[in-house]
């Protein structure tokens, strides 16, 4: 995904960072790491065009007053090899830095009526920079870069801040830096507009960002035998990964994501290697399935703490992602179910399905672990 942080320094002005993956832009990974290993990248005409595509698409509005950005520094991935950049599993980032000026706000002199002006420069208005009363943000269709975006919108004069997930022509919510009435922020959506965006989310962070968790399930349908079987081993799973999600997310349970992220690999490789060795019993699965189910919960933890609640919906918007999850794994799981029935010879379906594909998902859910590890 995405991440953009914007940020109201001390003297008003703002700072925007913007950490993306420009493999789309670039038209290929090879291209990608052309413009990272140039001397001056900015020179390059296709980069100069990938810039001002990516400020005329941050519309970023402060007290309805659009921001006009220009970009101060970008740190390219020069430190990653080729192989990085054509990898489907992996993503060198870019982070681009740029800089609006400080929001001036014209104060005219009073002059009392009836009273000449003894110089001209009394006429003059007063400037002096302010910091903007509300800040909202959108990511254009010319932002054509990796979605979710995750937006994070901050001020050094309070430790109030937005946090919110966005998708291209998505508006945010409004911002207030120093709050509002009762210290409370402006950024307080209705419920139903946080539970609508929170399930969308969850949806999305399955299908289809969440290839590790598709694995998972897939290789869950791989080694079932009845429906029966299927539903214990689901609901275990959901039941687990819904445990650890919500303590994670309230703080009662941290673990760093370097350790959360390999084992999440590992349950892969794990679920799909007991398909070739044997087949599964159905409440030893279980146990197994509910351990490993909490460890894709601290994963769905990590994502949503990093990018953080909408202030007051804690509760709505917790709910509302762990349900768009299990719609999209209730939707992999009905699509596998209606492909294993249309196979009338069970034999056949082990032989040609689940034992090829259990192999490629270990694979797959070992190389992972290894590039997780080390990377």
């Amino acid at each position: 995904m995405t991440k953009a942080e914007v940020e109201i320094l001390p003297d008003n002005s703002l700072r925007a960072s913007l950490l993306v993956d420009l493999s789309r832009e670039a038209g290929s990974g090879e291209e990608y790491f052309r413009w990272s290993n140039l001397a001056n990248p900015t020179r390059d005409p296709a980069v100069q065009a990938t810039l001002a595509r990516l400020t005329q698409g941050l519309n970023i509005t402060a007290d309805s007053q659009p921001l006009h950005w220009q970009v101060t520094h970008i740190t390219w991935p020069k430190d990653r090899p080729l192989s990085d950049f054509t990898s489907g599993l992996s993503w060198p980032m870019t982070e681009i830095q740029l800089a609006a000026p400080a929001a001036v706000l014209s104060i005219p002199s009073t002059i009392p009526l009836n009273r000449p002006s003894k110089t001209s420069s009394s006429l003059s208005p007063k400037t002096q920079a302010e910091p903007p009363r509300v800040l909202q943000a959108r990511f254009s269709d010319g932002f054509r870069f990796e979605e979710p975006i995750a937006l994070r919108m901050s001020c050094v004069c309070s430790n109030l801040s937005l946090n919110r997930w966005l998708v291209r022509n998505q508006q945010s919510p409004q911002y207030y830096p120093t709050g509002i009435a009762n210290n409370e922020t402006a950024t307080q959506q209705p419920a139903l507009n946080v539970w609508r965006d929170y399930i969308w989310l969850g949806i999305t962070h399955i299908i289809p960002k969440g290839w590790d968790h598709v694995l998972f399930v897939l290789g869950l349908l791989l080694g079932m035998h009845t429906a029966r079987q299927l539903i214990i081993w689901i609901s275990g799973f959901t039941l687990a990964h819904t445990l650890t999600l919500g303590l994670a997310a309230k703080g009662a349970i941290a673990v760093p994501s370097q350790w959360v992220e390999p084992a999440i690999a590992l349950t892969i490789a794990w679920v799909a290697v007991e398909n070739l060795m044997h087949p599964p019993k159905t409440y030893l699965r279980l146990a197994v399935v509910f351990a490993f189910g909490l460890i894709h919960g601290l994963g769905f933890a990590g994502v949503l703490k990093e990018l953080g609640f909408p202030p007051g919906d804690f509760t709505t918007a917790l709910i509302g992602f762990n349900v768009g999850v299990e719609v999209a794994q209730l939707a992999i799981v009905l699509l596998g179910w209606i492909i294993y029935r249309t196979w009338a010879n069970p034999s056949a379906w082990r032989r040609r399905v689940a034992l090829p594909g259990s192999i490629l998902i270990a694979a797959t859910g070992l190389y992972w672990a290894v590039v997780r590890l080390v990377g």
